[in-house]
């Protein structure tokens, strides 16, 4: 027989047990609520996250193109439009070799940046996927015109994969990539070319001429004559004639006869 003062402690005690019981329902509960809530946050913080790294990517890769493109124009040009492999010769290429051996220039700089086989890249602690991508150049008005696309002409696809447990997620992004740069280079080589014919037959004077911001020297030296064909109109980030550091500066047409 329970007593009447036992029954009160059984019944604080049942009634502590009932209390214990609901505090820690509700703790439970809450605890599982918040940790669902939280993954959902963490999840979306993520997707935003992944997004931005991609849009980073395709900065990455046009500010690639535009050294890229700077360093051909002022290393080519100094060599009278040639390439690095064909760093002398005793006539001006012809126009469309000059675009030739703009573009592979590019095309090599590029690879430096991208990797001949793309790239990964780290952008806000997420892994971008750059693929390798083909350079076009073209003579617009005597402007440098380029454009980029994937291999084969596909689409440039930007990706970044997370893998989930027995699933990934991934996000692409596919840009459209061309630009025309306001540097002359094409109307650099069409004077140096017209003065080069002018002194062909070995009429070579000291002298300087400047239209349109452009300058056209003439200098005798050590028995040759240097055509200097500069644009002098805008500066541009390159590395310097050693490769030893940037600076900004112009791009030339330089012809040695």
């Amino acid at each position: 027989m329970v007593k009447k003062g036992q029954s009160v402690i059984i019944y604080a005690f049942f009634l502590a047990l009932i209390v214990v019981i609901i505090v820690a329902s509700f703790t439970f509960g809450f605890w599982i609520f918040g940790r669902g809530q939280l993954k959902e946050i963490e999840f979306r913080n993520d997707i935003f996250i992944a997004k931005n790294a991609i849009k980073a990517g395709k900065i990455y890769l046009e500010g690639s193109l535009d050294y890229s493109v700077y360093q051909a124009m002022y290393d080519n040009g100094r060599r009278g439009g040639l390439p690095s492999e064909k760093s002398s010769s005793n006539k001006l290429p012809e126009r469309q070799e000059v675009i030739n051996y703009l573009k592979n220039e590019v095309q090599r700089n590029l690879d430096k940046y991208t990797g001949t086989e793309g790239t990964q890249k780290s952008f806000f602690e997420k892994t971008v996927r750059i693929p390798k991508v083909d350079v076009k150049v073209n003579d617009l008005n005597g402007m440098v015109n380029i454009s980029i696309d994937g291999e084969n002409g596909e689409n440039i696809v930007l990706s970044y994969i997370k893998f989930e447990e027995d699933e990934y997620i991934t996000f692409e992004l596919s840009p459209k990539i061309e630009k025309t740069y306001p540097i002359r280079y094409f109307e650099l080589y069409e004077k140096a070319d017209k003065k080069y014919n002018e002194i062909k037959n070995g009429n070579c004077a000291n002298g300087e001429e400047e239209k349109d911001s452009i300058i056209i020297k003439v200098e005798k030296k050590d028995n040759k004559c240097i055509i200097n064909v500069t644009d002098t109109s805008i500066r541009v980030p390159v590395f310097d004639k050693k490769g030893n550091k940037v600076v900004f500066d112009y791009i030339s047409f330089i012809v040695t006869k």
